[in-house]
């Protein structure tokens, strides 16, 4: 239950983190602009410009270049080898058209 709750108080860090840095500071036309400028900040803000504490002071670049290094490897596995066949079939498919979405009311 520990590793549960340390992974959802780790997930809603990050998401704070997004709407503090990206969201509440951007405007967008729609949803498809929303969705590349987000995804822009995450994969090269986030992951490769910000430091972070609990990563020693490194970006999640970085660190993840770190770990392999002691590993005695220079790059991870392959990414879908090591998942589900439900979460490759999420990552390997396009996000839903704004119409597909539900929005609460």
């Amino acid at each position: 239950m520990d590793d549960i709750a340390g992974i959802r108080t780790y997930a809603e860090r990050v998401i704070r983190t997004i709407k503090e840095e990206e969201v509440y500071l951007a405007d967008y036309f729609d949803y498809w602009d929303a969705y590349h400028q987000i995804g822009h900040f995450i994969e090269d803000v986030y992951q490769t410009k910000r430091i972070h504490s609990a990563l020693d002071y490194l970006t999640p670049a970085e660190f993840e270049v770190a770990y392999w290094a002691r590993q005695g490897s220079l790059a991870p596995p392959a990414l879908f080898d090591q998942v589900p066949a439900c979460v490759e079939t999420v990552l390997r498919t396009s996000p839903p058209e704004p119409h597909q979405l539900q929005v609460p009311p």
